[in-house]
């Protein structure tokens, strides 16, 4: 069998069903930054249109699924080390 190993960030991302956690992926996005934060959270919300590679959620949930807020965390101290926020007039 393989062998598992804890991620050593990951991204909380915060919509309006709740709060979700998934692993930061280094070979996609790098060293965590407040930057790289922001392009995680606009590539997301992009996955969720129509045509993007999570649509199937909009018959889940009933409507688009918007991401609001992404904070990395280091795991090992549960610190924030990079986070991004929507503006307030974003386009859902």
């Amino acid at each position: 069998m393989g062998r598992s190993t804890t991620p050593t960030f990951v991204a909380r991302t915060t919509d309006q069903t709740g709060t979700h956690v998934v692993a930061w992926n280094f070979k996609t996005y790098g060293k965590p930054t407040d930057a790289k934060a922001e392009a995680f959270r606009t590539k997301l919300n992009e996955s969720f249109q129509p045509g993007g590679v999570n649509e199937h959620c909009l018959t889940r949930e009933g409507a688009i699924i918007h991401t609001s807020k992404v904070e990395v965390v280091r795991q090992a101290n549960n610190e924030i080390v990079a986070q991004a926020t929507m503006p307030t007039f974003e386009a859902a």
